[in-house]
């Protein structure tokens, strides 16, 4: 069973200054900015994820500026994990699929791994991801 809580996390101020300019906002309006980072626990294994914006483009994965950010607050997660980050292209285009790619993935990946799920976020998955992952604390 996937089980999994957002973190509180952050990327370098330049990133997330960065991402700010690049979506066109002066500054949050309340609180620091926070990306979709996760300590995810599947049966008895460990992961730590990031939802981030994005798309393959000529067998290239291509991030939006917010997907950037999660990705970087995601290797900034103070926990002892295995090198690297695995990349994960969710191509779902219904609920159960994705719930599916979703358990598919994780049973081919190591214990406390880093992991990158990319797709279409802020739109056909926005409202699938919480409950592919089981987001204990999620909020909308």
């Amino acid at each position: 069973m996937i089980s999994s809580e957002l973190i509180a996390n952050t990327a370098t101020e330049e990133c997330t200054s960065a991402v700010l300019e690049m979506i066109g906002v002066d500054s949050p309006k309340k609180g620091d900015v926070s990306y979709m980072v996760f300590d995810t626990k599947v049966d008895d294994k460990q992961f730590f994820c990031c939802w981030s914006g994005g798309e393959v483009k000529d067998k290239e994965v291509e991030l939006t500026a917010v997907g950037v950010g999660a990705l970087e607050a995601l290797s900034r997660v103070e926990a002892e994990t295995r090198e690297g980050i695995d990349v994960f292209v969710l191509n779902s285009s219904d609920r159960d699929d994705l719930i599916n790619e979703v358990k598919q993935a994780f049973s081919k990946i190591e214990d406390r791994s880093r992991v990158c799920f990319v797709g279409d976020v802020a739109g056909t998955l926005r409202n699938w991801l919480p409950e592919a992952f089981n987001v204990k604390n999620w909020q909308q």
